[in-house]
This record gives C-alpha cells, sequence and structure tokens, in this order.
C-alpha cells in the first residue's frame, strides 16, 4: 500500500537527481572545456557521491547520460566503443593510506607486464612533433590519427595547481580535452606567449609547454605502433622542478 508520504518522497528523489546530474553537467563543461572551474575537486567529488548514493538507492531512476555511468563530460559522437588493452586503474578515488597502498600495489603488478617501448627513438619523436604541432594549432583532425582509439590521459597537479579531476579515457574524452584546452588558451592570449619544445622524460618524448620562458606542463607521451596509448601531464611543481633540473644539464 503506497503511503501519502511515500508519493511525495519518489518525486523530491528524482528531482533532486535530475537537479545534480545538471549541476554535474555544468561543472564539467566549466572544467574540462572552458578551463573555468567554479567549485573545488572535494566539491565536485561531493556531488559525484550524492549521486551515486542516490542511484543506488534508486537503481529505476538511472540513465544512460548519468555522469555515474562514464568518465569525463559529454562524449563527442563518432567514436566506436572500444576494449581497453590496459585497465585504468586510477578512475576512483583514494583518500586514505590503506586506498594509495592497494592501488600502488596493482600499478606494481601491472607494470610487470607491461610492454617495452615500440618502434625507435627516432619514429617515437616523429610522431611527438606531429602531435605537437596538431595541438599547438588546434587541428583535431590530425589529432584524432595520432590518440590510440583506447588512450588515457591523465594529469598530476599535487594538490597544488589545478589538474584534470578524473582520468580521461577513450581518443573522444581526450581529443575533446586537448582542443578545448587550446582554444581557451588562444582566448586568454597566451598562445603568443607559449612555447613548445620535445624532450625525453623517463626514456619517453614529452612536449614540454612554457609560458613566457616559466615550466607550465609537461606532456609525456606513451607510443605504441606509433599511436599515443597514454598521455601523462605533469603541472605539480615540484615535479616540474626536478625536471627543469635534468633539462638544465642537457644544455
Amino acid at each position: 500500500m503506497t503511503t501519502a508520504r511515500s508519493t511525495r518522497k519518489a518525486p523530491t528523489i528524482n528531482k533532486e537527481i535530475v537537479e545534480l546530474r545538471d549541476e554535474i553537467h555544468r561543472h564539467e563543461e566549466l572544467y574540462y572545456v572552458n578551463d573555468n572551474p567554479e567549485i573545488s575537486d572535494s566539491e565536485y567529488d561531493a556531488l559525484l557521491a550524492r549521486l551515486q548514493e542516490l542511484e543506488a538507492k534508486h537503481p529505476k531512476l538511472i540513465t544512460p547520460d548519468s555522469p555515474t555511468q562514464r568518465v569525463g563530460g559529454r562524449p563527442a559522437e563518432g567514436f566506436p566503443e572500444v576494449v581497453h588493452r590496459r585497465p585504468m586503474l586510477s578512475l576512483e578515488n583514494t583518500y586514505n593510506i590503506e586506498e594509495l597502498i592497494a592501488f600502488d600495489q596493482r600499478c606494481q603488478r601491472l607494470a610487470e607486464g607491461r610492454p617495452r617501448l615500440t618502434g625507435t627513438s627516432q619514429s617515437r619523436r616523429a610522431v611527438a612533433e606531429r602531435f605537437a604541432h596538431a595541438f599547438a594549432t588546434g587541428d583535431g583532425s590530425a589529432l584524432s590519427t595520432l590518440l590510440a582509439t583506447d588512450v588515457g590521459m591523465w594529469s598530476d597537479g599535487g594538490g597544488k595547481v589545478s589538474a584534470a579531476r578524473r582520468p580521461l579515457t577513450g581518443r573522444d574524452e581526450v581529443l575533446k580535452f586537448l582542443v578545448g584546452l587550446q582554444r581557451t588558451a588562444a582566448t586568454a592570449g597566451l598562445i603568443r606567449n607559449a612555447s613548445l619544445a620535445i624532450e625525453d622524460v623517463n626514456s619517453e618524448p614529452a612536449l614540454v609547454l612554457r609560458i613566457a620562458q616559466r615550466l607550465e606542463s609537461v606532456f609525456v607521451l606513451s607510443i605504441e605502433d606509433e599511436t599515443i596509448s597514454a598521455i601523462r601531464v605533469v603541472r605539480n611543481p615540484d615535479k616540474l622542478a626536478h625536471i627543469e633540473r635534468q633539462l638544465e644539464t642537457r644544455t
């Protein structure tokens, strides 16, 4: 028997879920496309956690376009679904030392089966050079041909500077982020003061981005079969300082 209270409660829950989805979608667009976040990572995680809680209690209210059913912002059309060659182990948040240790152990097990670098250093550098040109000019078509269908991208800000909240997976997600980042920089007038150089970082080609001569970011590229399979964006000031010292010793 349905009581008056339960009848009133259902629309209220559905309304909250819809409002949460809309708010999360808006913040994802602000963050990934406009590079203009309005809330902190912890506030965003709290919104997503609340939505996950409500959907877990009311699974019939889950919809395919819910932020809980995918990673990143609104996916672009025209790209097929793919099976990932490697699991993306960093898709979940870690809030205590036990979870962090478990994550490290999973990474160590995965690393044991990681394939060696494919191709020559010259061929990998050639791919990096094409990527740098396409990224600098915002050429989405050229970027798309260089990215593996299951490419992954994640950022490390060290909690000191802004970085992508969650890893991005798949060509469409990564492509949208890269093009959006370039357009935002162009609109802000940062392009004229920016420079890109290609260097080796940990035996892999990397794009070294400087703005007004200051080291801003390093995009480390994992390249397999002449396509980019992973992009690690280093923005952590401590790690950038370490990379800067390494680069200085080569000059």
